[in-house]
């Protein structure tokens, strides 16, 4: 498969304009160009699943929009960890280009790819970084996140003290995706599919439940 399959496309384009009435049709084909650049790259890269690509769409990057929640303020700056296909970082960017994001992917075929889309789809206010979490930590940066975003990474005590270390502002939240069973102080917004998931809010408080959260069956694509 070198492109998205016509029925995702069309159906996505259905849900977009429904569920988006602010949507815009440079939005909308910015994505479609942005599944097409994960569709016909995925085989070589691993990027998603197989059975994946002919939902790409509707499974993907639906759900990664579900990000684009009141938390996301105006002007936030965004860190993905583990982007991998980009997911969720670019297509939130794509319909919030407000936002400052940076796509951290150690992987460096994976971190290219990234690039490439970022080129392609002109967005200019996202970025690439090549290192892990724990190396992005130790390097100190100079600014610190509004919030982080992740979809299928797995959490353990390094990540979560290099997240919360110099990451992250002191009031910042972790944006994550996991079942919708219920965590003390965290916030979540139900995604409908089958197993359903929802888009958890985490506050720094929160935080030491992570790591029981984790190991619960989390769904998705695939992890980093």
């Amino acid at each position: 498969m070198t492109s998205l399959h016509p029925e995702d496309r069309e159906r996505f384009a259905s849900w977009f304009r429904q569920a988006r009435p602010k949507g815009t049709d440079d939005q909308l084909s910015a994505l479609g160009r942005y599944g097409d650049l994960v569709v016909s790259s995925s085989a070589r890269l691993g990027l998603v699943a197989p059975g994946d690509l002919p939902r790409f769409l509707m499974r993907h990057v639906r759900e990664s929009l579900a990000t684009d929640l009141p938390e996301v303020v105006q002007g936030a700056s965004v860190l993905d960890i583990g982007s991998g296909a980009g997911l969720p970082g670019l297509p939130l960017a794509i319909v919030r280009t407000d936002l400052d994001v940076t796509l951290l992917e150690p992987r460096r075929k994976k971190a290219a790819f990234l690039e490439r889309c970022i080129l392609q789809l002109g967005l200019r206010a996202v970025r690439v970084d090549g290192r892990t979490l724990e190396a992005l930590a130790a390097a100190g940066p100079l600014v610190r996140r509004t919030l982080a975003v992740s979809r299928a990474l797995a959490w353990d005590e390094k990540r979560i003290a290099a997240l919360g270390a110099v990451l992250l502002d002191p009031q910042g939240i972790l944006i994550r995706f996991g079942p919708p069973e219920a965590v003390v102080g965290v916030g979540a917004y139900p995604i409908p599919g089958d197993p359903p998931r929802a888009v958890q809010v985490w506050p720094r408080s929160a935080w030491p439940g992570l790591l029981r959260s984790s190991r619960l069956p989390q769904g998705g694509g695939q992890g980093p």
